[in-house]
């Protein structure tokens, strides 16, 4: 009776644990440039968009630290308006555990 209550509570406490295992991090990263050339009172706006893509391994990992690891996340810049050059920036990181 005792190996059998052991054996159940063996399996009930695997049974709570997270698996680890190889995690994948699948990020895609795009870059969106505007930039404003102004010259003799007259200014050009050009736009341009760099997007790459990349894939992490978290080698024997719980699924919820994987995630808490692969973060996605958006920043924009911008130098000064006033000048004769400027460029505003905005890059945005799409990030997904799989």
């Amino acid at each position: 009776m005792k190996k059998l209550i052991l054996s159940i509570a063996v399996l009930a406490a695997a049974s709570f644990t997270s698996c680890k295992k190889d995690r994948t991090c699948t990020c895609t990263d795009t870059v969106v440039s505007t930039t404003t050339l102004t010259f003799n009172g007259k200014s050009t706006t050009t736009t341009s968009t760099a997007t790459n893509a990349g894939v992490i391994t978290y080698t024997k990992a719980r699924k919820g630290d994987a995630k808490s690891a692969c973060l996605s996340y958006k920043t924009t810049s911008s130098d000064d308006p006033n000048s004769s050059t400027h460029i505003d920036s905005e890059e945005t990181m799409e990030c997904s555990v799989k």
